[in-house]
C-alpha cells in the first residue's frame, strides 16, 4: 500500500533481499524485551559504523528524522529493520547504537554500512506519553506542541 511504500524500504527489494522476521509474541509468551509492535514509523540514514573493540561488536550512528527524534531516550528502545535495539547515545540529528556480536551474525545488521538506508519504529511508550500529555490525535508525523515541556515544568 502506499503508506508502506512511502514509510520503509520495501521498495527498493528484489528477490533475494534478506530482512528480519520474527514471529509475533502470542498473550502466554513471556515479555523479555522492549515493546515492538513491527510498525515501521518511516526510515533512517547509516551516517557511520564503526568496530567497538576486539569482536566487542559494532556502533552505528543514525540519522532520524527530525520529526521523530525527540522519542528517543539514553537506554530507550529503537527498532531497525525488524530488530529491537538499545539507543546508546542520542546526536543532535539522530542516535547511536550498540551491536553486540550475536545480533550482527544473526540478523541483516552484519552486512550494514554508512550510507544505507534502515526502516525504523520508535518507541511506542514515548508515542503513548506523547498523545495523553497533549490530547493530539496524531497522524504519524510525530512532534510536541510548541511550548508543552515548559506548561509542564520541565526545564529545556
Amino acid at each position: 500500500v502506499p503508506e508502506t511504500l512511502a514509510r520503509t524500504t520495501l521498495g527498493s527489494w528484489r528477490a533475494g533481499t534478506r530482512i528480519n522476521l520474527e514471529p509475533a509474541l502470542t498473550p502466554s509468551t513471556p515479555l523479555g524485551g522492549h515493546f515492538v509492535l513491527g510498525h515501521a514509523d518511516g526510515t533512517c540514514t547509516v551516517a557511520d559504523v564503526r568496530t567497538l573493540g576486539q569482536g566487542e561488536g559494532r556502533e552505528l550512528r543514525l540519522v532520524i528524522p527530525e520529526a521523530f527524534r525527540h522519542y528517543f531516550a539514553y537506554k530507550g528502545s529503537v527498532t531497525l529493520s525488524g530488530v529491537s535495539l538499545t539507543v546508546a547515545a542520542l546526536e543532535a540529528d539522530g542516535i547511536r547504537i550498540a551491536v553486540i556480536p550475536h545480533t550482527l551474525s544473526e540478523t541483516t545488521l552484519g552486512g550494514v554500512k554508512a550510507g544505507d538506508t534502515l526502516n525504523f519504529e520508535a518507541d511506542v511508550l514515548a508515542k503513548y506519553v506523547e498523545r495523553i500529555a497533549t490530547g493530539r490525535r496524531g497522524n504519524g508525523e510525530g512532534g510536541l506542541r510548541e511550548g508543552a515541556l515548559r506548561e509542564w515544568g520541565y526545564a529545556v
